[in-house]
């Protein structure tokens, strides 16, 4: 596509883009640790915001018109579009790099630089499940399956 009208307004790169459900507005996520809402069809900022110390690495819209963040501080949070702040949820204890909502709203997921998932409840910020991109090797079970397993990394090395 072609270039509409830029949106300035960021101090700084602009990390991620999400927009409300009827695409009126467009959240941008910024380096200058802000959150800016744009009106689709005037191309200008409705509001901003200060949502981290440091970086806003990711944002997301649900179709209830709540934003949710994370960034370099570790945290993720959940915000009115009048941009003020609804929940806070426990600091991931690395750059939480991307969040979403759960396809209701009613769960917000959030990964860090390490791998690790936090899933959260939205109305009272309990964390729900914990997941890793980093898992465990999966242990053959009996003894049958360490042989093949065994047989199988003899193969790949090329012993006889």
């Amino acid at each position: 596509g072609r270039a509409v009208e830029p949106l300035r307004g960021h101090n700084g790169a602009i990390n991620a883009m999400a927009y409300t459900f009827d695409s009126n507005v467009l959240a941008s996520a910024g380096g200058d640790g802000k959150v800016f809402l744009w009106d689709t069809w005037k191309y200008r900022s409705i509001r901003n915001f200060n949502a981290h110390n440091g970086d806003v690495l990711s944002v997301d819209i649900s179709k209830a018109n709540e934003i949710v963040t994370s960034g370099n501080d570790g945290l993720t949070k959940r915000w009115g579009m009048d941009g003020k702040e609804i929940n806070k949820f426990e600091n991931l204890g690395d750059w939480a790099y991307q969040t979403v909502f759960g396809k209701d709203g009613g769960v917000v997921a959030s990964g860090n630089w390490g791998g690790a998932v936090a899933v959260w409840n939205t109305t009272d910020a309990a964390r729900v499940a914990t997941l890793t991109t980093n898992p465990e090797p999966v242990q053959p079970e009996d003894a049958s399956m360490k042989v093949a397993a065994d047989s199988a990394a003899a193969d790949a090395a090329g012993a006889p």
